[in-house]
């Protein structure tokens, strides 16, 4: 991978101008009492959190790893032991609603591309409840050494990181009563990665994509998150190429 570190804050331009780097080696904020808190201040905060979190899960994580929990979650059917099955007769994905990939993306060669934050587990599909749907490889039988998995949005066609606002989403408006006067209020910026073609508010999930291409190199589209990769008539991770995905019965 050309580079494993984002070097910006999530908000470095104006009007947030956290200027945040890790080459400053900044690793708590302290605020003296009686001056004005800073909103860069409060978005170094997180920076900070962040990336620490984030460096310390690409020394543990391989891109495209499903997150499988040590501990059953409400959430989890008993019939799954990972967030994704198969069934190598008919290549029908099951796949939770809301399971979750880790994602430390191939960011580019060089230049303000190398500066996006990375390294977090994504959501896939994003859908508004967490109840399970049927993923079919959009209709396309996988050969030898394709990879199944699913796309973000590309960020180089966009201008910098993709902000989310109470103009794109009106629920980040304040939800106070009209008796109080900041009902309505803008809330504050998001910053967010987007699954390609996904609506996040539609419970019809996107079908999986399928790249023709071998585990060796880089899966097409440096924002591609591979789930499996199909050898030998079957499904294994695509993350590491040697365990197998539990078909269906």
């Amino acid at each position: 991978m050309a580079q494993q570190s984002w070097y910006e804050s999530f908000f470095p331009t104006d009007p947030y101008l956290d200027s945040w780097s890790p080459t400053k080696n900044y690793m708590s904020l302290g605020f003296a009492p009686g001056y004005a808190l800073q909103s860069r201040e409060l978005l170094e905060l997180q920076t900070i959190i962040m990336h620490q979190m984030s460096t310390t899960a690409r020394t543990m994580f391989r891109h495209g790893q499903p997150r499988v929990d040590l501990e059953e979650e409400s959430l989890v059917d008993t019939r799954f032991t990972s967030p994704v099955a198969v069934n190598t007769s008919t290549h029908t994905f099951s796949i939770i609603r809301n399971a979750q990939f880790f994602a430390n993306f191939q960011l580019g060669a060089g230049g303000a591309e190398l500066s996006k934050p990375n390294g977090f587990w994504l959501t896939f599909p994003p859908v508004t409840d967490n109840l399970y749907t049927e993923q079919i490889n959009n209709g396309q039988d996988p050969g030898t050494n394709d990879i199944v998995g699913f796309e973000i949005e590309s960020l180089e066609n966009i201008p910098g990181p993709e902000y989310v606002d109470y103009t794109t989403d009106e629920s980040l408006l304040d939800p106070a009563g009209d008796q109080f006067a900041n009902s309505n209020a803008p809330g504050a910026t998001r910053f967010a990665y987007r699954v390609k073609n996904q609506d996040p508010t539609s419970d019809t999930p996107r079908y999986l994509k399928i790249n023709d291409s071998s585990i060796g190199a880089r899966p097409i589209g440096e924002f591609f998150v591979p789930i499996a990769i199909f050898r030998n008539n079957t499904y294994f991770w695509a993350f590491d190429n040697t365990t197998p995905l539990r078909a269906t019965n």
